[in-house]
């Protein structure tokens, strides 16, 4: 169902992101196109039914969206449901490198999950150490379901989107909340839902606990609804009605300031739900006092052109999350492998780090080249001995053959037959000699040199080394033609560069429908094999 569409100014800025939340059985889409004030301008937005087990109608909803919008090639990122995922909070294993520490924590969540972790996706939100408190690290690991991410996955990429990351609830408010003005100590945050109801509480945009609240929702509405009829709070009612709910928020609150050492939140965010808190407000700030009890507004925090219903706000602020969480958070942990780097298009950056994993492969067949080569070198010495042992046999038979030249009629014949022999050895043992492999660390040099380049409006199409490392060429594109003598400069301080001279230099706009201008420099002044034209 379309709710509405809002039309986009010409004149904004910045990124172009999707945000998409699967709020029970809804998926919901949500724009948001640059800046306007320092709030994301959420231009368009829609919500339609969606079922997991056939995600084929959903798939069809959200390409009429993209394309009624023109949001092809648009990154996106969604927040999965509720029962997509498991949060837990886990001690971090001591001297593991960053990089190898989802793979170190996926046994300590084996029997934490109710599903395969094998097969699971796995990110970290990292909680800031204290180095007052003698306490053993720990870490939020998010454990996601494999088959829902793979089909928000193809869902996503086949609606012409370019799936940058997927968030869960507890980053998508914590991306809200980051939005809002900053408090001296940290901020706890709540959203209730039919289903699942989430507290939480950060400190310097980092989440430092996660809870699922047992809510009930029809108390919680007829407390509203007495608070209504009853301003001045007076109705003992309303508090045996909020009694579970407030014991819980207390006893996290409780919890945060024991266990970390730190100040009590100074907010208490009460983020759109089904229910409406609004009435209760006085009386959760009395309760909480000094804490600051505030319902987030989102058109106070985004550019909306046009008034939201009420009723939306809970599924739109969610995707609105998604649309504008710090990639700095869960990134693209939870992306399966099979499309993680697509996200970043076909421009240098990812060209490079597909040349940089050729430079390890690379990398790794030399090791093994050295290994065979370290084989031969053992044979070869093999042959030497075997070499000076025949040596020394055919010494001996020149002198046997010497004492029988006298009484051979012919001797001839034997010692051409010896000297072949001799010079089959000889042969074979001048051919090991020179077959020792050339080390290939220059080509490793010379990959590893081009992938620290990092020019945004700049890719390569074909990188070309033969004789051994002595002749390179390139040819690519560049949006900005300038960046093309940037990256010659740049590579004139590479390793394996710096002593290299291009002589070949050509730059051209083609006539086709690939955007900026072709280039093509090299080592040797010679024809373009790509047939590019004069500069």
């Amino acid at each position: 169902m379309v709710w509405r569409i809002f039309r986009r100014s010409k004149n904004e800025s910045g990124r172009h992101v999707v945000g998409l939340a699967v709020v029970q059985d809804e998926l919901i889409a949500v724009a948001c196109e640059g800046e306007v004030d320092g709030r994301p301008h959420l231009v368009a937005w829609e919500r339609f039914p969606f079922d997991p087990t056939a995600p084929a109608e959903a798939g069809r909803a959200l390409q009429d969206f993209v394309e009624a919008n023109d949001l092809q090639n648009w990154s996106c990122r969604c927040t999965l449901s509720p029962g997509d995922y498991s949060l837990r909070l886990v001690e971090r294993p001591t001297n593991v490198p960053d990089e190898e520490l989802i793979d170190a924590t996926r046994w300590l969540v084996r029997d934490l999950v109710e599903f395969d972790v094998e097969e699971a996706q796995l990110g970290i939100l990292t909680i800031p150490e204290d180095g007052n408190r003698a306490r053993t690290p720990r870490m939020f690991v998010v454990v996601a379901r494999h088959e829902p991410i793979m089909d928000l996955a193809h869902l996503i990429d086949g609606v012409g989107l370019r799936l940058a990351g997927f968030d869960i609830v507890e980053s998508s408010m914590l991306a809200l909340e980051s939005r809002m003005p900053e408090v001296v100590a940290g901020s706890a945050s709540l959203r209730v839902d039919d289903k699942a109801s989430v507290l939480t509480v950060s400190r310097h945009e980092c989440l430092f606990l996660a809870r699922n609240l047992h809510v009930d929702a029809d108390a919680i509405e007829t407390a509203a609804q007495n608070a209504l009829q009853d301003p001045d709070g007076s109705d003992s009612g309303i508090m045996d009605l909020l009694d579970s709910l407030l014991l819980d928020i207390q006893r996290s609150l409780d919890y945060y300031e024991s266990e970390y050492g730190q100040a009590a939140p100074s907010r208490l965010t009460l983020f759109p739900s089904p229910v409406d808190f609004s009435p209760l407000i006085p009386t959760l700030s009395e309760v909480f006092r000094p804490l600051q009890v505030e319902a987030y507004d989102l058109t106070r925090y985004f550019e909306v052109p046009e008034p939201l219903p009420t009723s939306v706000q809970p599924v739109v602020a969610l995707a609105g999350g998604s649309a504008i969480a710090d990639p700095g958070l869960l990134g693209d942990s939870l992306v399966p492998a099979v499309f993680r780097g697509l996200g970043a298009g076909f421009g240098l950056p990812a060209a490079l780090r597909i040349v940089a994993a050729a430079a390890l492969l690379f990398g790794a067949i030399s090791s093994l080249s050295w290994t065979r080569l370290g084989e031969e070198r053992i044979a070869l010495a093999e042959l030497e001995a075997e070499h000076d042992r025949l040596t020394k046999r055919v010494e001996a038979l020149r002198a046997e053959e010497a004492r029988r030249v006298a009484n051979a009629a012919d001797p001839r014949s034997r010692i051409e037959a010896l000297r072949a022999a001799r010079d089959a050895r000889l042969a074979l043992l001048r051919d090991l000699g020179q077959s020792r492999n050339r080390p290939e660390a220059s080509f490793s040099n010379l990959l590893a040199g081009l992938a620290r380049q990092d020019l945004d409006d700049l890719w390569l199409e074909r990188i070309e080394i033969t004789e051994g490392g002595d002749a390179i060429a390139l040819e690519g594109r560049s949006l900005r033609p300038e960046d093309v003598p940037i990256l010659l400069r740049r590579l004139g301080t590479e390793k394996g560069f710096e002593s290299r001279d291009f002589r070949t230099f050509e730059i051209e706009r083609r006539n086709d429908s690939l955007p900026g201008v072709a280039f093509r420099i090299a080592t040797r002044e010679e024809e373009s094999p790509s047939g590019g034209g004069a500069p």
